[in-house]
Order: structure tokens, then C-alpha cells, then sequence
């Protein structure tokens, strides 16, 4: 067997169904390869913590190939780095704002500012230009809390990882997808690809191949019975350490809302 490391740029959530549904169900190991997560690094350093790890593999000889993703293909031209696939072909990038209000002011991540910036430059409700400001927490309440206290307008997320009570059409607020091609989108980017894989430089192309086909055939199985890759999400073994690979809230937080 051929060990892979993927390191997570993000806690466990729907974003990762279908590496999750291929692990649980055998889709890696039946290609040869054993697959074994790293939590979540902070935002913006996935590339240098593969770099790192890959590094610390090679001194020790180990043949461990070192994955990572991340939100988009941000990497640097002339990092040792290679994209070499993508889990989503459409970025799932989007505010959250009160149902019917205008979009004036926007709390994003710091990883995201100025992508949230460029790509809100001319969506306003006809008013050329959003605010986008930097939120200091990332956890649900708290960017909720500055919604509904009128703090801002509107407060980033994402389609894959928010609460499902968040899209129900009963709810005081409504998701819109930050990317001008998808339906109901706002902004002025086709955002294009998401949730970019890559490795370092000269990594054995066979078994990033592998890697990719599990992970296909794991998206397949996982969007065919959602329910049930929800589960094995929930059902990931995280080292009796669930905080660092399910957040704060854990494992039990999949399936609020």
C-alpha cells in the first residue's frame, strides 16, 4: 500500500463527502493506497504545510506522498507545488445576507478579503461597490450575530459547510453564490474551480492518479445518498481528538440546523 496525507485546509464538513465516503467504503484502499488526514492548518499556509511535511518525508525516506487543498488554486507560480485536480467545478463561495435586504456591507475571512472585494466590485443593488471587512471569528454564531445585529448586510459562507436551516426558504435570510456564472449569483468573477488538490513538484503521478479516481468515485457514491455520506463523515476516526479535525463544536455539529 502507498500512503497519501491530505492536508485539510478546513474542519470536516460536506466540502470532504466524497473523500470521506471513499475512505469508509474502500474506493482508496481497493486502488492501493492508504489515506490518512491532517487537520486543518491555518488559512492561507496549506501550501507551505505540504512543502514541510513532504520535506520531513523525504529525509526520513519514507515514500509518503503529501496532499493538500484548497479553497481556490491560489498557489503561487513559482512554488515547488502542482495543482492536480479539484473536488468541485464551481466555487461554493457565498453571502449570507437578511432575506430581501440590499448588500452594502460585508464581514468575509481574512483569506478571503480581497478575493470577496474583486469579486463584489460592482454588485450593490445597482450601487457600484460593496464594503468587505474582516471578521474576526469564523465560528457560525458569531458571523450570524453580526447579521441579525445589523452590523453588517451580509456575512460570507459557504454552500458546503453552513447549516441547512440557513438555505430553507422559510428563513429570515437567503444565500447567495459569489460567482457570476451560477444561478442566482452575484459579483462580477466566474470563480470557476474549487477546492483545489495539489502536491509537490516531481510527486508520483500514478499515485495522485489513484488518489483522484478514489476520490471521484467516492463523490459519486456520496451524491447519490447524501444521508449516508453524511454519516461517514460523522463516522471519520479523528484520534479521540475530534476539535482538530471537526472544530469546536465536533462531530455531532454535522448534522445541526
Amino acid at each position: 500500500m502507498r500512503k497519501v496525507i491530505l492536508q485539510l485546509d478546513y474542519y470536516l464538513g460536506g466540502q470532504f463527502a466524497g473523500l470521506a465516503t471513499g475512505l469508509a467504503r474502500g474506493m482508496f484502499a481497493s486502488r492501493g493506497l492508504d489515506v490518512s488526514l491532517v487537520a486543518p492548518c491555518t488559512p492561507g499556509n496549506e501550501g507551505a504545510a505540504v512543502v514541510a511535511h513532504q520535506r520531513q518525508m523525504s529525509q526520513m525516506k519514507d515514500a509518503t506522498v503529501v496532499v493538500g487543498v484548497c479553497e481556490q488554486n491560489s498557489l503561487a507560480a513559482d512554488a515547488p507545488l502542482v495543482a492536480f485536480g479539484a473536488m468541485f467545478d464551481r466555487s461554493p463561495l457565498a453571502v449570507a445576507r437578511r432575506r430581501g435586504q440590499p448588500l452594502r456591507r460585508v464581514a468575509a475571512h481574512v483569506d478571503s478579503l480581497k478575493l470577496m472585494e474583486a469579486a463584489l466590485d460592482g454588485y450593490a443593488g445597482g450601487v457600484r461597490g460593496v464594503a468587505v471587512q474582516e471578521v474576526s471569528r469564523v465560528d457560525e454564531a458569531h458571523r450570524k450575530a453580526l447579521l441579525v445585529g445589523g452590523e453588517v448586510d451580509g456575512i460570507q459562507c459557504y454552500h458546503t459547510t453552513e447549516p441547512l436551516s440557513w438555505f430553507d426558504s422559510t428563513s429570515a435570510m437567503d444565500v447567495l453564490p459569489v460567482c457570476a456564472t451560477a444561478p442566482g449569483g452575484i459579483g462580477s468573477l466566474d470563480l470557476g474551480y474549487s477546492q483545489a488538490l495539489f502536491a509537490t513538484k516531481g510527486a508520483d503521478p500514478a499515485v495522485l492518479g489513484a488518489f483522484l479516481d478514489g476520490l471521484f468515485e467516492g463523490w459519486r457514491a456520496a451524491s447519490a445518498d447524501p444521508i449516508r455520506a453524511g454519516e461517514e463523515i460523522a463516522a471519520l476516526p479523528a484520534d479521540d481528538n475530534d476539535t482538530a479535525l471537526f472544530g469546536a463544536a465536533g462531530r455531532d455539529a454535522l448534522f445541526h440546523g
